[in-house]
């Protein structure tokens, strides 16, 4: 019985050094925002291309929630860091944002100008270590902030909900991505 108390404390452990370091990239486990409100670490993946990391991304929740539909549509609270890990060119950031947008290709018509908006946000080309942070606010919409600094606010739960279906859709840029931010493993 003590051996079992014993290994249970240490997954515990190592598992809390996890969620706050991933593969050396830290993530905290809570996402602070207003006045002692936060958010809980759901997950961190990477998104990797042939033998690269590209960039390492988390997502936090109100809860922990391994429903990736469920995710998408809540009108709650919630966020996605991602910080670049690979050199990429703006072109290739923006592409591959936009890429990603498109995959709702009603919703990506309806958004035109919302979406127009979020990409000309990045407008410097990304450096390593460089962040993007997207955080829902019901009532207020979606703040884009880089590497700290807010860029903006869109407005509505439509553009919140095409922007959290490129991670976790039924088409993410890698399956072993979306499986990673939903906690599972």
């Amino acid at each position: 019985m003590k051996k079992l108390i014993l290994c249970l404390l240490v997954f515990l452990f190592l598992n809390n050094i996890f969620a706050k370091s991933f593969s050396g990239i830290s993530f905290n486990d809570k996402f602070v925002f207003g006045k002692h409100k936060t958010l809980t670490l759901n997950g961190v993946g990477f998104l990797k291309k042939y033998w690269f990391k590209i960039y390492a991304i988390a997502l936090y929740l109100p809860k922990k929630n391994k429903n990736p539909e469920k995710i998408i549509k809540e009108n709650n609270p919630m966020a996605i860091k991602l910080k670049i890990i690979y050199k990429v060119s703006l072109k290739q950031l923006k592409k591959g944002l936009k890429k990603g947008l498109k995959k709702n290709d009603i919703v990506f018509t309806k958004l035109q100008s919302e979406i127009e908006q979020f990409l000309s946000y990045f407008d410097k080309k990304p450096k390593k270590y460089d962040t993007a942070t997207f955080f829902y606010m019901p009532e207020k919409g979606t703040f884009i902030s880089t590497n700290g600094k807010l860029r903006g606010v869109i407005k509505g739960i439509e553009f919140k909900q095409l922007l959290f279906n490129i991670w976790l859709g039924k088409k993410p840029p890698s399956k072993q991505l979306k499986k990673h931010l939903l906690g599972k493993r």
